[in-house]
């Protein structure tokens, strides 16, 4: 006689691929009377994530939701909230739209998925009222700054395989926040004094900080950097080398905005640990 499946589940089954650590999945397939699959749902057995497949001629409907999900590959983002919609077919990720909470503030994305010979990501996003200092930490680990940030930007990724694809990464954003300290930095000291050494330590305060970041692989370039308060006025740019290194200088004026008090322009030395303006 002949049987049927309608359907297969598997539980705390685990998975492991190159260069990620090992997950555990629990995985449900649900079969059509032709044998074909109708529905998939594949979830982490922590709880943090779930996705949906549901076929649809030559493509599917792919789904995710995910609630305190950090990503297995690149970063360790923890998404508070993730919402994701896709189509899916032999070679691509297509119309792919996401939203969601991360680090405190709200984000949505779109973008496009290639896979095949290589590997391609790139898209848009929109953040809204994000912690500034685990952003920037991102980036350049080290750095101490309080204050929310509102983003803007894209994204590219190029790789031959899944765990090299933060490895040539390319972001670029534009940043606006509002009402925070800049810890290890003391811009209006360093207007002011002539120490030979430079000044290292100290804080910043400020109303708004803005500028604009390109991130390609382990170099960030910040620039167009503003930075605003009652007492003082600063604008420059600087990079942060693969190790950490600084480079870059910021003009600064003490004072109320007309009527400055001290003026300079200092170079941006040292590291991200350990600045110094001279």
């Amino acid at each position: 006689p002949r049987a049927s499946v309608e359907r297969i589940a598997v539980r705390s089954a685990r998975v492991t691929l190159r260069g990620m650590e090992p997950i555990s999945v629990s995985a449900d397939a649900q079969f059509g009377n032709d044998g074909g699959v109708i529905k998939a749902t594949v979830k982490l057995s922590d709880g943090t994530l779930a996705v949906d497949i549901v076929p649809n001629g030559t493509n599917a409907a792919l789904s995710v939701r995910g609630s305190r999900f950090t990503s297995p590959v690149g970063p360790a983002y923890v998404f508070d909230n993730l919402d994701l919609t896709a189509t899916v077919t032999t070679t691509q990720l297509s119309d792919i739209k996401a939203e969601g909470t991360i680090m405190g503030g709200k984000f949505k994305a779109d973008g496009q998925a290639r896979y095949g010979s290589g590997i391609t990501v790139d898209g848009r996003f929109i953040v809204e009222n994000i912690n500034i200092e685990p952003l920037l930490g991102l980036f350049i680990g080290g750095v101490s700054i309080t204050g929310a940030a509102d983003l803007q930007g894209a994204f590219a990724l190029r790789a031959d395989s899944i765990p090299n694809l933060f490895s040539q990464d390319r972001v670029e954003f534009r940043f606006s926040g509002s009402r925070g300290t800049i810890n290890n930095v003391d811009l209006i000291r360093a207007a002011q004094s002539a120490a030979r050494d430079g000044v290292r330590g100290g804080r910043t305060r400020f109303n708004t900080i803005s500028g604009t970041v390109s991130v390609a692989g382990n170099r960030a370039s910040f620039q167009q950097v503003r930075i605003d308060s009652d007492s003082m006025n600063a604008a420059g740019s600087f990079d942060v080398l693969p190790k950490g290194e600084l480079s870059g200088r910021m003009n600064i004026q003490v004072g109320p905005k007309g009527r400055p008090v001290a003026a300079g322009s200092v170079g941006v030395f040292g590291d991200v640990r350990n600045p110094v303006l001279k």
